[in-house]
């Protein structure tokens, strides 16, 4: 697999970002990768100064278009050692870490676009890259698991994780079965244990 730090899929959004990458080249790779059957791990940033609806659309229809096996989105983490921050006068840039604003998005308006993205895009499988990344992936698929087993527990986790967005408690009981049903073939030995 290939860890993509796409970031946006906003073309504006890249050049403030000072990416030299285009969302037509990454589009083009992207196809080359899943014609080889190369998984894809594409990261976005929700929330960069500059960020409005419209660049979150154009990333949201990026990401449904170009259909990266798994991806990620992270709030917007700005870092005063940054080129950004010689710009925060200009941008109406203030605070940090993940406590910001700037003059298009605060980080509490970035929060709620991730959160509307993960309700949003359907043909790619979210992972959260704390819990478990792309490097939880590759330990996996060192340990015996199919990549195909992993992209089924996502779209099963999935079920669960987009209503949790809204504080909604649902019954898993069929997600449950069908994680059980996946890996009831799966020796675990020390990879895991229940």
């Amino acid at each position: 697999g290939v860890f993509l730090g796409v970031e946006s899929g906003d073309a504006e959004m890249l050049r403030k970002m000072n990416k030299n990458a285009k969302p037509e080249r990454y589009k083009w790779g992207m196809q080359g990768l899943h014609e080889r059957g190369i998984a894809t791990y594409t990261s976005l940033i929700c929330g960069f100064p500059g960020e409005t609806e419209e660049t979150i659309k154009n990333t949201i229809a990026f990401v449904e278009e170009t259909a990266p096996t798994f991806y990620t989105i992270q709030l917007y983490y700005h870092n005063r050692h940054t080129p950004i921050h010689a710009q925060a006068d200009e941008i109406g840039l203030k605070g940090g870490g993940y406590n910001w604003h700037h003059n298009t998005m605060s980080w509490r308006e970035a929060a709620d676009w991730s959160i509307y993205m993960y309700k949003t895009i359907q043909n790619s499988i979210p992972i959260p890259s704390f819990e478990f990344s792309m490097w939880g992936i590759a330990y996996l698929v060192a340990q015996g698991f199919t990549v195909e087993q992993i992209k089924q527990f996502g779209r099963i986790a999935q079920e669960a994780f987009i209503p949790s967005l809204d504080d909604i408690a649902i019954d898993c009981t069929d997600q449950e079965r069908r994680l059980v049903e996946l890996f009831k073939d799966v020796s675990f030995g020390d990879v895991l244990e229940f």
